[in-house]
C-alpha cells in the first residue's frame, strides 16, 4: 500500500520480499518485513511521505467488532443436524444382495 501511495506521489520505487509474510509468515520478523526501495534522489522526499502516510494510517478509527455473533451461534446450534439428515450415511448393498452400513 505504500508502494502505492509513493507512485501515487510521482516516485519510483520496488517492493522487496513482497510475497514472503504469504509464502513463509513465520520468516517475515526474520527478513525484517516488506521492504521498500526508493532512489537515492528520492530518499529524502520518500522518508517524509513514510510519515505522512502512518499518521494517516494511525487516524483511520478501528472498525468496531461485530455484535451479530450470538445469533449465528444460536442459529448454527439449531440448524447443525440439517445437513446430516440430507447427506446422513446410506446402506451399501452388496454382490449377494446383503446390506451394510460403511
Amino acid at each position: 500500500m505504500f508502494r502505492s501511495f509513493l507512485v501515487s506521489h510521482e516516485i519510483n520505487s520496488y517492493v522487496f520480499d513482497e510475497y514472503i509474510p504469504q509464502w513463509f509468515w513465520y520468516y517475515t520478523q526474520a527478513i525484517g518485513g516488506v521492504r521498500v526501495a526508493v532512489a537515492n534522489e528520492d530518499y529524502e522526499t520518500a522518508k517524509g511521505l513514510h510519515r505522512e502516510y502512518a499518521k494517516a494510517i494511525a487516524a483511520v478509527p478501528l472498525m468496531e467488532p461485530a455484535r451479530g455473533w450470538p445469533i449465528v451461534a444460536i442459529v448454527s446450534l439449531i440448524f447443525w443436524p440439517i445437513p446430516m439428515i440430507i447427506f446422513g450415511r446410506k446402506q451399501v448393498k452388496t454382490d449377494s444382495g446383503e446390506s451394510q452400513s460403511p
